[in-house]
């Protein structure tokens, strides 16, 4: 039986909340995550990629789990648990919408760092097109990437 395709998930933005969902979705020894693919599109390169610009950075977070689920009150046993995960690459938007495009395929070059996150097109990742597309940032920044999205979206029909 052959294994079902990945699922990719695009995380869109820089906030405290990507860092977050990098640490837990990416954390590769949660049986959860297999076979899924996590990418990040933001415009701070330098907060998701290595000191070297050339890797995704790894996160890490503690999440507080109460151990019963039927009632959640801090008075309540829990128990902590520690993700450590990476997304599997990081796109950087803005500016010009060209950085980090040095491919020899016309198509691929065509296209700007969201749309490649998006399509999956010359991804260094093998999840293909986006499943879904997540903003993991301010509210007040959804209207300006919504615009974004729609366009880099319309632009790959």
């Amino acid at each position: 039986m052959a294994s079902p395709p990945p699922q990719t998930t695009l995380l869109i933005g820089g906030s405290n909340g990507t860092s977050t969902l990098c640490a837990i979705l990416g954390d590769k020894s949660n049986p959860a995550n297999a076979n899924h693919v996590l990418r990040v599109a933001t415009r701070s390169g330098h907060k998701y990629l290595d000191d070297n610009q050339a890797a995704p950075r790894v996160w890490r977070c503690t999440e507080k789990k109460h151990i019963s689920d039927v009632v959640a009150a801090d008075f309540l046993p829990t128990r902590l648990i520690t993700h450590v995960g990476a997304p599997d690459s990081v796109f950087v938007y803005g500016g010009d919408q060209q950085e980090n495009n040095d491919d020899n395929d016309a198509a691929a070059a065509s296209l700007n760092p969201l749309e490649r996150a998006i399509s999956g097109v010359h991804a260094p990742d093998n999840g293909g097109s986006a499943d879904i597309i997540i903003l993991a940032c301010p509210v007040s920044a959804h209207f300006a990437l919504l615009r974004r999205i729609a366009k880099a979206m319309y632009n790959l029909d």
